[in-house]
């Protein structure tokens, strides 16, 4: 029905932005605010999704392959759209499907609202379909995304917050030179990072 969105960020908060859209301002529930700032021209893959007890709630992705990976987690029974949000935020697409793939439970559980239960139900009922979009999808290099999963694994161990560890991860990603660097490079890149921002 509404395959996306053009406009300019107006505000934000908690989980969701006001998109300027003209004549509307649109409440759009995303998976990291912090990626918007006022003012900002974004074009976002939407999901018009409707419960009976909200109606309908707008959700927008600034990568296509997000929205994917959303629908796929709402598909599984009893989790709902604000534990994908919660998945995209912590762990970003790529990294929970290699997450699901390697049966990465203790990864997963660490997603706020998941938990070891929900852990499991994700890689029973996704293990196939992620292998599927591994294949079809150009998610890049296998060994650098176990990499990455590992890397998130030490912050946790290092008692990083989730949200301190997903923005460690988002900088990362964002420098494709560094983002291919061994565990130690990309350690200490996630390590830099993250003694900037205290």
């Amino acid at each position: 029905m509404l395959d996306y969105v053009q406009g300019v960020i107006h505000s934000s908060v908690d989980t969701s932005i006001i998109l300027d859209i003209g004549a509307l301002g649109l409440h759009i529930m995303v998976p990291d605010v912090l990626l918007f700032n006022p003012g900002q021209q974004v074009r976002l893959t939407t999901h018009l999704h409707w419960s009976a007890e909200q109606g309908p709630t707008l959700y927008g992705f600034v990568h296509p392959f997000e929205k994917v990976v959303f629908l796929n987690i709402i598909g599984c029974a009893g989790i709902g759209p604000k534990i994908a949000l919660a998945v995209l935020k912590t762990l970003g697409a790529k990294q929970f499907i290699y997450a699901v793939v390697q049966e990465r439970t203790d990864l997963l559980s660490k997603v706020p609202g998941v938990g070891m239960k929900k852990a499991e139900q994700l890689v029973v009922h996704l293990r196939s379909k992620a292998s599927k979009l591994m294949l079809t999808e150009d998610l890049g290099d296998t060994h650098n995304a176990g990499i990455m999963i590992d890397v998130t694994q030490a912050l946790s161990s290092l008692n990083y917050t989730q949200s301190e560890i997903a923005a460690a991860l988002r900088s990362i990603t964002h420098n494709t030179h560094e983002s291919t660097g061994s565990f130690d490079q990309l350690m200490r890149q996630a390590l830099s990072f993250l003694a900037k921002k205290v």
